[in-house]
């Protein structure tokens, strides 16, 4: 299930997917006016937002001729939505979600899966929209390359011990990274920190 998502220099950056190579997702770098019908309904939808009372999800049934092909051939791509991410108190367009149903399969959208696709876009927009503040209120974390590393490989799934055999260190020096990043992150567990590491786009 590739993403995207689009900022306001209209970028498209992948993000995640589900039971597909996360590199090949991480390493899209799409400047989105080279997906002209999607570009088009995004400025639509950023342009009159405002007026609307929910922004709509995009159906594109057949994602050929409007995805650059080297992506429906690396994703598998057959039908997809792009999803708008939006502030719900202001209708302020944030970026955009593209789901796919699996490989080669249609998307199949009915009237409940319209209307939970709305919310996801709303719930993203305030939880992007939170973080973003945040950020902008000099709420940041300091990391040495080390702790990233040790961030990076807990995200992966590696116990301390995994994490201090592949960093060549003592399992001790790696519990001590682990410590001082739960500390800088003010977080209980690593699961914690991996997960707002993730979030604020740290790893």
């Amino acid at each position: 299930m590739p993403h995207q998502s689009f900022q306001t220099e209209q970028t498209g950056l992948g993000l995640y997917g589900h039971h597909i190579d996360k590199e090949a997702i991480r390493n899209i770098t799409e400047n989105v006016q080279n997906l002209p019908l999607v570009h088009k309904q995004l400025k639509i939808l950023e342009n009159f937002g405002r007026r609307l009372k929910y922004i709509q999800p995009l159906y594109i049934r057949d994602a050929k001729g409007i995805f650059p092909e080297q992506y429906i051939n690396l994703f598998e791509l057959k039908s997809v939505v792009v999803v708008p991410v939006y502030l719900s108190s202001s209708n302020k367009l944030l970026g955009a979600a593209i789901l796919d149903q699996g490989p080669w399969q249609y998307f199949k959208i009915d009237k409940d899966t319209f209307l939970a696709l709305i919310k996801f876009g709303q719930s993203a927009g305030e939880i992007l929209a939170k973080y973003d503040k945040e950020r902008k209120s000099g709420k940041k974390w300091h990391f040495s390359p080390r702790e990233l590393e040790v961030l990076k490989l807990l995200a992966e799934g590696a116990s301390t011990f995994e994490a201090a055999i592949e960093m060549h260190l003592s399992e001790y020096t790696v519990r001590d990274y682990v410590s001082a990043i739960m500390q800088k992150m003010n977080v209980k567990n690593r699961t914690e920190a991996v997960a707002k590491a993730i979030r604020e786009g740290l790893i």
